[in-house]
């Protein structure tokens, strides 16, 4: 019997479910799926990381015994290939977005594929309300999450040393480099944690969601890592409570695979088409100075900090009445985290056609939000440098930008009162 590791999301040793689950001969194994690579561009900064970190994940298993063959196809026609040269089943981790279910449900029919929850601290179906039924709300969802967190969440996976190498044509070993480890940063952001992590210009998070992502560090060794810090006095609690929103968003998506593309909570809005006004949101030339500087950030970096996150896709949703859809799938282009649940649920959100929605509420003021949450200009300046040379209070307030009206760069292309009072009622009338 010779059992295929499947690494996917768990790109790593340490904690590792399926080491920890496996046992007899193994074939450790990662597939490039040319139905996710292939419509990337060439300079997608993410092939670029998961190359490295499948490299890295290749030397780490020759230094324990074994070896990871690194290939490139369709995964069913691979584990039929594979399955006539000896391998009867699959162990993996899951994944919640439809492609993923729709590749495994493909891919067990050729092998028998058993799933083994490596990425989130609970089950999709373990948090249940009273009744039964699943959460729509956060708030509940996180209280029963405590309810029932219990050491067995957060254990470490102890990899068997009993485990052989199957024989395989395993390739050349690959250069890889060093791969950032988040947790020795969490010590030094949480003290200041619940307020600073809305200052873009503060660089004040975790920065865990690219490792949560490509399961390079997991997420049983930050709760772990979380625990021994609180045990040492620290207040971990607000990071944890954001650790958890990924859970509510991952149980979301597996509950509601349909949210992936389709409104939660329909508003039955006649929303705008992608215009010249998309366009000039996409690459930061809308005139409004946070929007821009967040928008060019993503462009330049593949990230973007939550708070600019939540801002830029009200902005869109609201102010320019875009379907959700197109931002998201904007971000999911660019975004060196991506991951479907949580993108799709933080956009349901901002757009107030998800779980927890509040459309009439959540209607963010850039200029306000750049007031308080860049009150020096500091974010602005670093990423929009037209503005660079102008005084703070010019750039959070649309009067006097625009009577500066600094050279190259743009009036704003709606007005945001206007906007807001005109997206406030269409939802109030229209809303279900």
């Amino acid at each position: 019997m010779i059992t295929a590791l499947w690494f996917r999301r768990d790109l790593r040793i340490e904690d590792s479910s399926l080491l920890a689950h496996a046992s007899g001969v193994v074939l450790p194994l990662f597939i490039f799926d040319p139905a996710l690579i292939d419509p990337l561009p060439e300079e997608d900064r993410r092939v670029a990381h998961i190359q490295n970190a499948v490299a890295k994940l290749k030397a780490d298993l020759k230094a324990i015994g074994l070896n990871l063959a690194i290939v490139t196809g369709d995964p069913v026609a691979i584990f039929t290939q594979l399955k006539m040269q000896g391998v009867t089943q699959v162990l993996a981790a899951p994944d919640y977005d439809p492609y993923a279910r729709k590749r495994d449900r493909a891919a067990g029919e050729v092998l028998p594929l058993h799933l083994i929850n490596d990425c989130y601290l609970y089950d999709p179906d373990e948090i249940r309300t009273q009744s039964g039924g699943f959460y729509r709300v956060f708030t509940p969802f996180y209280r029963r999450s405590l309810a029932i967190l219990c050491p067995g969440h957060s254990d470490e996976r102890i990899r068997s040393d009993a485990l052989t190498l199957a024989e395989h044509d395993y390739g050349p070993d690959r250069p890889c480099t060093p791969i950032d480890d988040p947790l020795p940063r969490l010590a030094h952001i949480i003290p200041d944690y619940p307020t600073a992590r809305d200052f873009p210009a503060l660089e004040a998070t975790g920065h865990l969601s690219v490792s949560l992502r490509f399961g390079t560090t997991g997420i049983r060794q930050i709760a772990r890592h979380l625990k021994a810090l609180q045990e040492r006095g620290h207040k971990v609690a607000p990071l944890w409570r954001q650790l958890i929103w990924r859970e509510f968003y991952a149980q979301l998506l597996f509950h509601h695979p349909l949210s992936a593309s389709e409104d939660l909570t329909p508003l039955n809005i006649e929303w705008s088409q992608p215009d010249e006004k998309f366009q000039r949101w996409q690459v930061g030339q809308t005139g409004f100075p946070i929007i821009d500087a967040a928008m060019r950030q993503l462009l330049q970096t593949g990230w973007m900090p939550n708070r600019a996150r939540m801002v830029t896709a009200s902005f869109l949703c609201k102010d320019l009445l875009i379907h959700w859809t197109h931002g998201e799938a904007h971000f999911g282009r660019y975004l060196m985290d991506y991951d479907a649940a949580q993108n799709v649920g933080g956009w349901q959100w901002a757009a107030g056609t998800g779980a927890d929605a509040q459309p009439f509420v959540r209607i963010f003021n850039p200029w306000l939000q750049s007031k308080r949450y860049d009150p020096e200009g500091a974010y602005i300046r670093r990423w929009v440098p037209e503005l660079a040379h102008l005084e703070a209070n010019a750039l959070h307030d649309p009067i006097k930008l625009a009577a500066l009206s600094p050279p190259g760069y743009p009036d704003p292309i709606v007005d945001h009162a206007h906007a807001a009072r005109r997206a406030q009622q269409l939802f109030k009338e229209r809303k279900r």
